[in-house]
Order: C-alpha cells, then structure tokens, then sequence
C-alpha cells in the first residue's frame, strides 16, 4: 500500500463515523417530546442541561400545585408552560449539538442513551411520584354524576388530601371489584345514620335543604346537551354542611327510598348525584376509606367527541362543588 493511500484513509475515517445533520434534527424532536436536556445531556453540557432540567420541572411543579390546591388556572399555566418551554429548549438542543457534531463530540449512542434515561425518570416520576400521591386525571364513562359531571368530562383529582369530608365528589376502587374506578359524593362518614324517604336525603335524623331550580334534561344548567331525547326531570340545588351542589331526579322514580343506614368506623357513605340513575352505597353498601384515591378537584377538560366544535368550553376549568 502506498503512503499517500495510508493518509487519505485516515482522513476520511472521522468524517465517515461523524453523525449527519438529521442528528441533530432527530436530538431537537427528542428535547420538544420529552425533556428539555436531552441535546444538552447528550453532548455533556452538563451546566446547560441542569438549567433545562430543573425549569422543565419547575413547569410541572406549577402544574401539580394547581391540582391539589384546586385553582385550574395555575394547572393550565404549568402544562402550557411545560409544552411552550420546550420550544426554545428544542432550539437550542439543536444548535448546541449541531456544534458538537461539526466537531465529532457526539454520536448516536449517546443520543439514545440521554433519551432513554430522560424518559425513563420521566415516567418514574410522573407514574411512581406524582400519580399515585398528588394527582391523578380520570374521564367521566357515565351519568350518574348528572348534572355535577357529563359523560367526556376530564376531571382531576387531588390525592395529596387524605381527610374526606361530606360532600366531596372522590374517586375510589369500586369495593365488588378494586379494579374498577367509580366517581360518587361522599354524604356519610363513619358513624353518621344515612336515610332517604320519598326521595329526601337525611343525615343523623336532619334532612337536607334542597331547591328545586330545573324541571327538564335534555340539556344541563350550563345548556350541556345530555341526553339523546327529551327526558322529564326535576333538578334541585342540595346543601350538606353548608355545601350546596346539583342533584337531579326523575318524577316517576324521583320519590326513591331506602332504610336508615349507619356507616360503619373506617367507612363512607356515597350517593351518585344523579339519584335515580346511580349506582352507589345504597345497592352494594359503605365504600372503606382505604378505597378512595383522591378528591375531585376541577374539571380540566370536556368534550362531547373529537372534533374542535365538541369541546365543552363552557365546562372547561369548573370547579367541582
């Protein structure tokens, strides 16, 4: 072999190994989907990827404080936040490892490495830490909420707060069948005596205040279209330790009742608000504490389909009373 041979090899050789310009289009779509730090992280910008990193975060701490205090607002600006940061975070992904890449400082397998460690404490963070003890989001399947939550309704639910008290809307393990999540109220906790006569709700022998304010359904308070056909009912508004919230009857099966009932010590009670089309404490008993995963907070997002003209603006951001 001659030596001019040797030399042009050699030359070559770096070029041949040094990632194309898709890299750092492929390190920028990584840092916009999944972490603010992936481009930094891969070319070990270590200072520059901790800044992305803890204001990326800094995005979901807005966000998961906005759950558990219940002010949808601040929930929203955490979430846009987090999404719009990572605009200038993918920018400067890609300058930073188009720079690196121009001097050979990076190949693909570090690329995939940051990736799959980013994501990885991504999804243990957000599915160890914040889901099972801060906040959780749930859809609403059925109408047995009517009219406090419709069917496409996207609540969330504060699992920070370990104390129930009467009227919160929870979320718990379904006590027949734990895999299961049902959202009810809470009307009884343990020791309270729990009646219904002729459709009146009373607890420890004090029948609640209502106030009927709507006498048909085929639209909600809020003009929310919730059922196919025109269906006769009767809306109230109910009062329970100075709360006031939405329940709805039927007038043929309005008038539904049941014996007293005590809770039992580690237990509560729970009433759909949609009272005679809800299954509750009343057919399969109290729901154990140790079932409740969270209170309802707001709903954040609602939607009838898929489409743009489906979305429920009106219901988005309400707070669950």
């Amino acid at each position: 072999m001659e030596p001019g041979s040797g030399e042009a090899a050699g030359a070559t050789a770096p070029e041949a190994m040094r990632p194309g310009r898709g890299f750092a289009v492929a390190a920028a779509l990584a840092t916009f989907w999944v972490s603010a730090a992936i481009g930094c992280v891969a070319v070990r910008r270590w200072r520059r990827a901790l800044f992305w990193l803890l204001t990326d975060w800094a995005w979901i701490v807005v966000a998961v404080v906005g759950s558990v205090t219940g002010h949808p607002r601040l929930w929203w600006v955490g979430l846009l936040g987090f999404i719009g940061w990572h605009v200038p975070a993918a920018v400067d992904s890609y300058c930073v490892v188009a720079r690196a890449r121009a001097r050979s400082e990076v190949t693909w397998p570090t690329l995939i490495k940051a990736w799959v460690v980013l994501t990885v404490g991504a999804i243990v963070m957000a599915a160890g830490v914040i889901r099972p003890f801060f906040a959780e989001a749930f859809q609403m399947p059925s109408a047995s909420m009517f009219p406090t939550l419709v069917v496409g309704d996207h609540i969330m639910v504060d699992k920070l707060r370990h104390s129930v008290r009467r009227g919160d809307v929870v979320v718990f393990k379904w006590p027949p069948d734990p895999k299961i999540d049902y959202v009810k109220r809470v009307v009884g906790l343990p020791g309270d005596v729990v009646e219904m006569a002729d459709g009146h709700l009373s607890i420890n022998g004090v029948a609640l205040a209502r106030e009927r304010f709507q006498d048909d359904c085929p639209k909600g308070p809020d003009g929310t279209a919730v059922f196919d056909q025109a269906t006769a009912c009767v809306l109230w508004h109910e009062t329970l330790d100075g709360r006031t919230y939405d329940i709805g009857t039927e007038p043929v099966f309005g008038q539904r009742s049941f014996h007293r009932a005590v809770v039992p010590a580690g237990a509560v009670f729970v009433l759909g608000d949609n009272r005679d089309n809800s299954s509750d404490s009343r057919m399969w008993g109290p729901v154990p504490l140790a079932n409740v995963k969270g209170v309802v907070r707001f709903i954040w997002w609602s939607s009838a389909g898929r489409r743009i003209r489906d979305v429920r603006w009106e219901r988005v951001d309400t707070l669950v009373r």
